[in-house]
């Protein structure tokens, strides 16, 4: 209602609706709806539809309710993703589910994840919604990749702040110890949970701000105190870093 662009792209240009469903038809004429086509899932370049996984699971006598979105797969692109619901005093586990629906399904087909679940989010009308589900494994992934990169930014901060702390050691003239002390700084920087908000979108825009502001104060005050005086400040904050960093 009142968006007037989706309600254009609900119709065909010869004024049909868009209902969005899938439906196939067969030798006599007769259409049969198969699925959604927003729940459709792309998996190795052949449409799988969760209605189908979910009619065949269904048939398992422990199951009470399931729906199935798709989630992403390194390998595959998209794969199917189980959430069941279990009859009360019924017990059945992820390989019980496999071995019913190894003659009903193709390989293809089958669930890469199944997860059970005491309720199953529904709409208003009691119907079975698929929208927090994957709503939930959106934040799931953003969760991990956030994981990943800090730790790809802690082992380089790590490895840059070593590199700068044995130049130091070895440092035979002013120059080269600045040097040392730039390097030093940067692997600290990365290192430091606050500078790792520059880079993280999961963080507050007023982290971001604080971040920066102590880093350009943390340079200001070095460079006004000289190398050797401003490099000890550099590395009792970077040792602060090392220590503190939260993964």
């Amino acid at each position: 209602w009142n968006r007037p662009d989706e309600t254009r792209e609900q119709f065909t240009s010869d004024g049909f609706l868009r209902t969005g469903d899938i439906a196939v038809m067969d030798d006599e004429g007769f259409l049969y709806i198969v699925d959604r086509i927003k729940d459709l899932i792309i998996c190795s370049g052949y449409n799988v539809y969760p209605r189908n996984i979910e009619e065949a699971i269904s048939k398992h006598p422990a199951v009470e309710e399931v729906t199935v979105i798709g989630i992403k797969d390194s390998y595959r692109g998209e794969a199917p993703k189980a959430f069941i619901k279990l009859r009360a005093g019924r017990s059945a586990t992820a390989d019980d589910i496999l071995n019913h629906l190894e003659p009903l399904l193709s390989k293809i087909e089958m669930p890469s994840e199944i997860e059970f679940r005491p309720e199953l989010p529904k709409s208003l009308i009691g119907k079975l919604s698929k929208k927090e589900l994957k709503q939930e494994e959106a934040e799931r992934l953003q969760k991990a990749w956030y994981g990943r990169m800090r730790k790809k930014a802690f082992i380089r901060g790590l490895v840059l702040f070593a590199i700068g702390s044995a130049l130091c050691a070895i440092a035979q003239n002013p120059e080269m110890l600045i040097a040392s002390r730039v390097i030093q700084a940067i692997g600290g920087a990365i290192l430091s949970p606050a500078s790792l908000a520059l880079v993280l979108p999961e963080f507050p825009v007023e982290r971001r701000s604080a971040a920066i502001g102590i880093w350009g104060a943390v340079g200001g005050l070095s460079a006004a105190m000289g190398p050797v005086i401003g490099g000890w400040l550099i590395d009792l904050f970077n040792w602060r870093a090392v220590f503190f960093v939260k993964l």
